[in-house]
């Protein structure tokens, strides 16, 4: 299943329903720690639950295209990816959930009796 998408710029972006392969593929990069850097820009720009970069794994979206992007452009493919992959999305939760506890508990006094 997949669905196209008219950006403000002209530009046609199709995204996809992701397969279980495809997420399960997505949560073994997200431990490679030969994995690149993230990209912070494109973290904070999209939606609260959806990068850029989960956009470009949800589509067939280049980095430019998402680029030239408006606001609008980026909220209408973020629901048309939500609608497509909400198996994609209850996994994001679930890591994102996980990361933070993480990050928590390593930041804890530990107790020593």
């Amino acid at each position: 299943m997949h669905t196209r998408i008219e950006t403000t710029g002209g530009d046609i972006i199709s995204l996809f329903e992701l397969t279980v392969a495809d997420v399960r593929a997505w949560v073994r990069e997200l431990s490679d720690p030969s994995a690149p850097a993230p990209d912070w820009v494109g973290a904070l720009v999209g939606e609260e639950d959806c990068t850029l970069a989960d956009l470009q794994r949800l589509s067939d979206a280049t980095p430019e295209q998402l680029d030239r992007c408006t606001a609008a452009d980026l909220g209408a493919l973020t629901a048309a990816a939500r609608r497509l992959n909400p198996h994609f999305f209850r996994v994001r939760v679930i890591v994102a959930e996980a990361y933070r506890s993480s990050l928590t508990s390593s930041t804890e006094p530990s107790v020593v009796s």
